[in-house]
């Protein structure tokens, strides 16, 4: 490759990083949920090349993640048909769990013999992690993963949200997963309000909104319109 072709990429590459970064902003993210949207996407695309050499650059990432202060997003259904239709941990893609990413460098990304065990040891055990905003991590940001079965809509309430919101979502399976989230939300009125979350393209979501200074619950429906299921790996802060 001659230098004017390398200094033109180089230049390229910059572009697109300054075009990256001035999305982020312009979606109104802080650091934490940037960094959990690529550390997402960057273990979403190795997990699905079955490239074992970036999956463990990318449990570094996500190791180094953790590191921020992570809570644990307690999502809680809202009807029975959710209860019902929910998707055992063990079926789940969770890229952004250390102990699920250890056990496909285990088996050599062998998906057929790795069983999710269901918390990250970051996170701790299910039984002590407190609900959502009750003792707020270091960053304010809290992860779960949840399974949408295909041509299913799962409801759930989180607790303790206020002021400035911030929502990601990313589907774990494939890039092109069709995925909508619709937000109910406290608006500070008798009425609750309706949001409707766009995609950002390549199975990701990001919607940001205000809310009351007062702490109101909101109602995440996920709508998975797929032939097949789908993890959805979801920040809330």
């Amino acid at each position: 490759m001659s230098k004017s072709h390398r200094f033109t990429i180089l230049v390229l590459l910059v572009m697109l990083t300054g075009v990256t970064r001035q999305f982020a902003h312009a979606q109104g993210l802080t650091p934490v949920m940037e960094e959990f949207r690529d550390v997402c996407a960057q273990t979403r695309d190795a997990i699905g090349k079955r490239d074992r050499q970036a999956l463990e650059e990318c449990r570094v990432a996500v190791s180094n993640f953790y590191l921020n202060g992570i809570g644990y997003l307690r999502l809680t259904p809202v009807d029975t048909l959710t209860l019902i239709n929910e998707v055992p941990d063990s079926l789940l893609c969770a890229v952004l769990d250390l102990k699920y990413i250890d056990g496909l460098l285990a088996n050599d990304i062998d998906f057929s013999r790795v069983k999710h065990v269901g918390h990250s040891s970051n996170r701790g055990p299910a039984d002590t992690v407190p609900s959502p905003y009750q003792s707020r991590p270091k960053s304010g940001c809290f992860v779960c993963h949840k399974g949408i079965p295909a041509g299913a809509t799962m409801s759930y309430k989180a607790s303790g949200c206020s002021n400035n919101m911030r929502l990601v979502v990313v589907a774990a399976e494939k890039e092109d997963i069709n995925l909508a989230v619709i937000s109910m939300t406290d608006g500070g009125g008798d009425n609750p309000v309706k949001q409707g979350v766009e995609s950002s393209g390549m199975g990701l979501l990001v919607h940001t909104w205000k809310m009351p200074a007062y702490k109101s619950d909101i109602v995440l429906t996920f709508e998975n319109p797929n032939k097949t299921g789908v993890t959805c790996v979801i920040a809330l802060q």
